[in-house]
Protein backbone atom coordinates (compact mmCIF):
# COMPACT_ATOMS: atom_id res chain seq x y z
CA UNK A 1 0.00 0.00 0.00
CA UNK A 2 1.39 3.60 -0.55
CA UNK A 3 1.58 6.42 1.20
CA UNK A 4 -1.45 8.07 2.56
CA UNK A 5 -2.37 11.60 1.65
CA UNK A 6 -4.51 13.19 3.78
CA UNK A 7 -6.77 15.51 3.07
CA UNK A 8 -6.01 19.34 5.22
CA UNK A 9 -9.17 20.90 6.56
CA UNK A 10 -9.27 24.83 6.48
CA UNK A 11 -9.87 26.11 10.09
CA UNK A 12 -12.24 28.73 10.22
CA UNK A 13 -12.91 32.10 11.95
CA UNK A 14 -16.41 29.92 12.79
CA UNK A 15 -14.39 26.80 13.99
CA UNK A 16 -14.87 23.17 12.77
CA UNK A 17 -17.61 21.18 13.83
CA UNK A 18 -16.13 17.84 13.63
CA UNK A 19 -12.36 18.29 14.01
CA UNK A 20 -11.73 14.56 13.24
CA UNK A 21 -14.10 14.34 10.37
CA UNK A 22 -13.04 15.36 6.57
CA UNK A 23 -8.91 14.24 7.28
CA UNK A 24 -8.56 11.59 9.50
CA UNK A 25 -6.00 9.13 8.67
CA UNK A 26 -8.21 6.12 7.98
CA UNK A 27 -7.78 2.31 9.95
CA UNK A 28 -6.36 1.14 6.40
CA UNK A 29 -3.50 3.43 7.11
CA UNK A 30 -0.01 1.00 6.29
CA UNK A 31 1.92 2.04 9.31
CA UNK A 32 5.31 0.61 6.96
CA UNK A 33 4.29 3.19 4.31
CA UNK A 34 3.62 6.71 6.40
CA UNK A 35 1.33 9.20 5.43
CA UNK A 36 2.11 13.11 3.87
CA UNK A 37 -0.02 16.28 3.77
CA UNK A 38 0.04 19.30 2.28
CA UNK A 39 2.06 22.32 4.12
CA UNK A 40 2.04 26.23 3.49
CA UNK A 41 3.79 26.24 6.68
CA UNK A 42 0.16 27.16 8.51
CA UNK A 43 -0.54 23.70 8.88
CA UNK A 44 -0.93 21.80 11.79
CA UNK A 45 -1.27 17.95 12.75
CA UNK A 46 -4.05 17.21 15.84
CA UNK A 47 -3.27 13.51 17.25
CA UNK A 48 -5.73 11.73 19.46
CA UNK A 49 -4.61 8.35 20.94
CA UNK A 50 -6.88 5.93 22.52
CA UNK A 51 -7.29 5.41 25.93
CA UNK A 52 -7.69 1.42 24.82
CA UNK A 53 -4.31 1.56 22.71
CA UNK A 54 -2.59 -1.25 23.47
CA UNK A 55 0.78 1.09 24.35
CA UNK A 56 1.70 5.05 23.37
CA UNK A 57 2.57 5.88 19.91
CA UNK A 58 5.51 7.63 17.75
CA UNK A 59 5.04 9.80 15.07
CA UNK A 60 8.34 10.52 13.28
CA UNK A 61 8.36 13.87 10.87
CA UNK A 62 10.61 13.57 8.06
CA UNK A 63 12.89 16.92 7.89
CA UNK A 64 14.41 18.10 4.68
CA UNK A 65 17.61 19.26 4.00
CA UNK A 66 17.72 23.13 4.12
CA UNK A 67 20.12 25.16 3.15
CA UNK A 68 22.45 24.91 6.91
CA UNK A 69 22.32 21.34 5.70
CA UNK A 70 19.82 20.31 8.72
CA UNK A 71 18.35 17.16 8.78
CA UNK A 72 17.15 16.25 11.70
CA UNK A 73 14.22 14.43 12.43
CA UNK A 74 11.12 15.04 15.00
CA UNK A 75 9.81 11.82 16.80
CA UNK A 76 7.70 12.64 19.26
CA UNK A 77 6.02 10.25 21.87
CA UNK A 78 2.19 10.36 22.26
CA UNK A 79 1.05 9.14 25.33
CA UNK A 80 -2.49 7.14 25.17
CA UNK A 81 -5.56 8.69 25.97
CA UNK A 82 -3.91 11.93 25.54
CA UNK A 83 -4.05 14.48 22.85
CA UNK A 84 -1.05 16.05 21.00
CA UNK A 85 -0.60 19.04 18.23
CA UNK A 86 2.07 19.44 16.30
CA UNK A 87 3.28 22.41 14.00
CA UNK A 88 2.87 24.48 12.56
CA UNK A 89 6.00 23.38 9.72
CA UNK A 90 8.23 25.93 8.33
CA UNK A 91 8.15 24.84 4.91
CA UNK A 92 11.99 25.21 4.11
CA UNK A 93 12.45 22.65 7.39
CA UNK A 94 9.98 20.01 6.49
CA UNK A 95 8.31 20.54 2.86
CA UNK A 96 9.26 17.98 0.34
CA UNK A 97 9.48 18.82 -3.43
CA UNK A 98 5.96 18.71 -3.72
CA UNK A 99 5.19 20.90 -0.98
CA UNK A 100 4.01 18.26 1.96
CA UNK A 101 5.34 17.02 4.92
CA UNK A 102 6.06 13.71 5.48
CA UNK A 103 5.33 11.33 8.71
CA UNK A 104 5.61 7.66 9.88
CA UNK A 105 3.72 6.48 12.89
CA UNK A 106 5.29 3.28 14.89
CA UNK A 107 1.43 1.60 14.82
CA UNK A 108 -2.02 2.44 14.28
CA UNK A 109 -4.65 1.52 15.96
CA UNK A 110 -8.86 1.65 16.22
CA UNK A 111 -9.65 4.79 17.57
CA UNK A 112 -6.48 6.83 16.79
CA UNK A 113 -7.09 10.04 14.95
CA UNK A 114 -4.29 12.30 13.18
CA UNK A 115 -6.36 15.61 11.25
CA UNK A 116 -3.82 17.93 9.39
CA UNK A 117 -5.83 21.53 9.64
CA UNK A 118 -4.63 24.73 8.32
CA UNK A 119 -4.77 27.86 10.46
CA UNK A 120 -6.36 30.99 8.61
CA UNK A 121 -3.29 33.21 10.15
Amino acid sequence: MAKQIMTVQTFAKAGIADLMAGGTLGNALDVGQGFAFANDGKTILLCSIATGSASNETVTFTAVNDEDGRTETLAPVIVKGKIAVYGPFPPALWNDGNGMVNAALTQKQVGDSYTAIKMPY
